[in-house]
């Protein structure tokens, strides 16, 4: 079998990129026609490991790697497949659940807007990953133990931030609006008298509630801390997991994922784009998490990004027009806050939709 693409001498590095750039063009094509295609290593083992988790579609494939023991080609069909990052019990894996301990101690003390967006995505990239991998291997009795009380914790404890975090993002849209409605060059202001009346009245109400949510998180957390943390160790400690031991396969049941919520979602609109989003979310963190050894996993991952982006500012707009309304109910007719509030919903919801819209039709 001809036609080997070699990186004779050279640094894994740009090699690594060519590849990346090559991805879907030469190399699988390559691969799809039975091709065997050598990558000349100088580094050694090491290296070679490196380059199955970066390429582990390439393993499929069936490839040899000159250089593998003294300069000998590697058999077909022999590339190890590290397993991906982020598995429960590898390093990546305690040092995110360190990082979600480590922001529920400063919640505890301080909750901030940051401190409790930070925890509440945590949280939830944990959960999702944890739900994944169960999906790929059946832990022990007292692992799955393990997993069950936390991931309950995590539902309760992403209810307690989600008060204070919808009154974050009102605030932090309605600062977005203020700075938007001031003309340029200390002009007139854009909205009218009675709209910035409303704002101020709206952003006056909005940090009441988020003082008193705040209070009532703080108590909650800290009457909860020592369980929390003491689930959080457990969760660090629980024995790596080997199911979908290769990126390949996670990225086969990631795809999976994403062709469900095609079917399940056949064509979106303003009713479901929020259920929509709430799915892909957890599909984006998984993706994330191949992003770094997966040509593919990165790609995807950007892609949900921008999506999850844009879907987030249509419902963060059109959280507040719900809020402004009913604060002004007997106030919501042209040139009120609502309205000016629910013009911006609509335009973030057009683009939300031709971005997600776009995406589904490839599955």
């Amino acid at each position: 079998m001809g036609g080997e693409l070699l990186f004779p001498e050279e640094d894994w590095r740009p090699a690594r990129e060519r590849l990346r750039r090559a991805g879907k063009t030469a190399i699988y094509r390559r691969i799809a026609a039975g091709e065997r295609i050598a990558l000349e290593k100088r580094d050694g083992l090491n290296e070679t490991v490196r380059a199955a988790q970066f390429l582990p579609r390439l393993a499929a494939g069936g490839f040899t790697i000159a250089g593998w023991q003294g300069g000998q080609p590697m058999p077909t069909g022999t590339l190890p497949r590290a397993a991906p990052p982020g598995v429960p019990g590898s390093p990546e894996w305690q040092e995110q659940v360190a990082a979600w301990g480590a922001l529920l101690a400063r919640c505890c003390r301080r909750p901030t807007r940051g401190r409790v967006h930070g925890l509440r995505s945590s949280t939830l990239r944990l959960q999702s990953q944890l739900e994944f991998w169960r999906e790929c291997a059946t832990p022990a009795a007292a692992t799955e133990h393990t997993l069950r009380r936390w991931i309950r914790q995590a539902v309760r404890l992403r209810r307690w931030l989600h008060t204070v975090r919808e009154a974050d993002v009102c605030l932090a849209r309605l600062k977005r609006l203020g700075k938007r409605a001031q003309g340029p060059g200390g002009a007139e202001p854009r909205l009218s008298a009675a709209c910035l009346r409303q704002m101020k009245a709206l952003e006056r109400g909005l940090e009441r509630r988020r003082r008193t949510a705040a209070a009532k998180l703080t108590e909650k957390l800290n009457a909860r801390h020592q369980r929390l943390a003491r689930l959080g160790e457990a969760l660090a400690a629980v024995p790596t997991q080997h199911a979908c031991a290769g990126t390949g396969p996670a990225m086969e049941k990631i795809s999976a994922r994403i062709v469900a919520a095609a079917a399940e979602f056949p064509e979106l609109n303003a009713g479901n784009l929020h259920a929509f989003r709430c799915t892909m979310r957890r599909v984006h963190y998984l993706a994330a998490q191949l992003a770094p050894v997966d040509a593919c996993g990165h790609r995807l991952a950007a892609t949900l990004q921008r999506m999850q982006t844009a879907a987030g500012e249509w419902h963060d707009w059109q959280l507040l027009a719900k809020e402004a309304v009913r604060a002004f109910p007997k106030k919501a007719g042209a040139g009120s806050l609502a309205a000016t509030l629910e013009s911006q919903a609509d335009a973030s919801l057009h683009k939300a939709l031709s971005l997600c819209g776009r995406f589904l039709r490839r599955f």
